[in-house]
Parts: C-alpha cells; structure tokens; sequence
C-alpha cells in the first residue's frame, strides 16, 4: 500500500499547502533578470536526436534557478518538471504585475500627453491673439508716426501761412 501512495504521489504531485513547509517569497525581479541571462535553445537527447526540446538544460537551470537560499532544487543532470513550471509561473505572474504596472503608466503617459498638448493649443491661440495684437500695436505706431508727420507739417504751414500774412 505504501508503494502505491508513493506512485500516485509522484503522478499527481501532492499539491496540498498543508503537506509543504518552508514556504519562501520569491524575489520575482531576480527571476527575471535571471531568465533574460540564460541562453534558452532547443537540443535533442543523444539517446533520441529525432525528438526536439525548447528552453535550458538541466545544468543551466540547475546553474541559475537550483538553491533558493533555503536548500537545494534540482540538480546538474535532473529537474523537476513541477520546479521548471513552477519558475514559469513565477516569471508569468512577474510579468503580469509588470505589464499591469506599463499599463498604468502608459496610461498616466498618455494623459500627460493630452494635457501638454491642451496646453500646447492654448499656448498658440495666446501666441496668435499676441501676434495680431502685435500687428495692431505696430499699425498703431505707423498710424502715430503719420500724425506726427501731419502734426509738423500743419505747423510747417501755419508757419508759412503766418510768414505770408506778414509780408
């Protein structure tokens, strides 16, 4: 009977929370930046080079992923295929806190944007309304120019006028 539980044991992988102990968190960060250190390939097995596999050998997973500070996963020549799923899920569930985390920001980007190119608009129509008043301004110099010019040139003939009535 003992024999058959630990069969089935190794089929179905006992899952419960109750039967683990030792639980750690998991530094999600680290395993990513572990990953994009790795050199995944494919391979086949010297045994069967008609059947390929994807991802890291044995060695390099065991090199990158085998001691989580609290003992041993794995070794060298064999991993689990529970431990390699494992670290999938951990790199999943990193990468969806991060995605979410883009998204937000990418939101907040793109309402930061929205915002500066309200105020970009505003700051043109200001600029416009500036620079026709610019223009006034400057016709308004041009008009008092013109004045000053008729101002003299009324007193010029005042002037000349004056000079006849006195001769």
């Amino acid at each position: 009977m003992k024999q058959v539980f630990i069969i089935l044991a190794l089929f179905t992988g006992l899952t419960a929370s109750a039967q683990k102990m030792h639980f750690q968190p998991v530094d999600k960060e680290f395993i990513l930046e572990k990953i994009a250190k790795t050199n995944p390939g494919t391979w086949s097995l010297s045994k069967n080079t008609d059947v390929r596999h994807y991802g890291l050998t044995n060695e390099e997973f065991f090199k990158n992923f085998g001691n989580d500070r609290v003992g041993i996963i794995g070794s060298e020549t064999s991993v689990n295929n529970k431990d390699k799923i494992g670290l999938n899920y951990v790199a999943i569930h990193a990468l969806v806190k991060e995605n979410n985390r883009l998204r937000d920001e990418l939101k907040l980007l793109a309402n930061q944007v929205e915002t500066l190119e309200k105020e970009i608009s505003q700051i043109h129509e200001s600029n416009q309304t500036v620079q026709q008043n610019m223009e006034k301004l400057d016709a308004i110099s041009d008009m008092e120019l013109l004045v000053k010019d008729l101002e003299m040139r009324v007193t010029d003939l005042e002037e000349q006028v004056e000079e006849l009535k006195n001769n």
